[in-house]
C-alpha cells in the first residue's frame, strides 16, 4: 500500500474504503480491455498472431473485467445487476454443419459417405447473460446429424458429427459493453483516472 492509500484508508470508514478499493479494480480491469484489445490487434497484423490467438487474448481481457464486477452486480446490486449477468441477450452465432456431413462432399474417395439424404441445418447458439463468457473458452460447437447412405451399407443410417467455430469478437464485445452498461445504470460510471475513450474499441466479428 502506498502512503496515498495509507492516507484514504484513514479517512475514509473500512467499508468505504473496501467499496473505493473494488471500483479501483474494476476500472483497472476495464481500462486493461482496451489496452489488450489494441495488442491483440497490433500483433496480428505486425506479428502474424492468428485469430484464435488475438480472440483468446480480447477474451481474457473482458474475463478478467467481468470477474472483478461480479460481486457488484450479484451482491452489491442485485436487483439490477442480475438481469445483466444472467439474461442479458449477447446476440447468437450461425454454425454450419461439419464437411464430413455436406452434400457436396459424398462419394468421394475420403469418405464412406455415398449421399447424404437428409443434410444437417446450421444451427444456431445463442448467449444470454454476460456471466456465460466466464470459464469458456473462444469455440462455440454443436452436433448434427444427417441421414445417410454409406458404402456397403444397406438403407439410410444417422451419421452425427460436431463442427466449431470461433465465439465472435462481437458478443465478447457485447458482454464488455453491457457491463459498462451496467455501471452507468447504479451512477459509478465515471473513472477520474480513465483518459481513453471506449469507443474507440474495435466491435467487429
Amino acid at each position: 500500500m502506498d502512503p496515498g492509500e495509507n492516507d484514504e484508508a484513514r479517512v475514509l470508514d473500512p467499508e468505504e474504503y473496501t467499496q473505493k478499493r473494488r471500483l479501483r479494480d474494476v476500472f483497472d480491469a476495464r481500462r486493461r480491455v482496451a489496452e489488450w484489445e489494441r495488442e491483440a490487434r497490433n500483433l496480428r497484423m505486425q506479428q502474424g498472431v492468428n485469430e484464435q490467438q488475438e480472440r483468446h487474448y480480447i477474451l481474457s481481457a473482458v474475463q478478467s473485467y467481468l470477474r472483478e464486477i461480479e460481486p457488484m452486480m450479484l451482491e452489491t446490486y442485485p436487483e439490477i445487476g442480475e438481469e445483466y449477468w444472467k439474461d442479458v441477450d449477447l446476440g447468437s452465432v450461425e454454425i454450419p454443419p461439419p464437411e464430413s456431413l455436406a452434400p457436396e462432399n459424398a462419394g468421394s474417395v475420403h469418405s464412406e459417405i455415398i449421399s447424404v439424404e437428409e443434410a444437417a441445418e446450421p444451427q444456431q447458439a445463442s448467449l444470454a447473460g454476460i456471466g456465460s463468457l466466464l470459464g469458456r473458452d473462444v469455440w462455440v460447437s454443436a452436433q448434427f446429424e444427417a441421414r445417410v447412405m454409406k458404402r456397403g451399407g444397406d438403407g439410410e443410417v444417422p451419421e452425427v458429427g460436431t463442427n466449431t467455430v470461433l465465439l465472435p469478437r462481437r458478443i465478447i464485445m457485447k458482454a464488455f459493453r453491457q457491463a459498462n452498461v451496467f455501471l452507468s445504470e447504479v451512477g459509478l460510471d465515471l473513472d477520474p483516472d480513465d483518459e481513453r475513450p471506449m469507443n474507440n474499441l474495435s466491435w467487429g466479428e
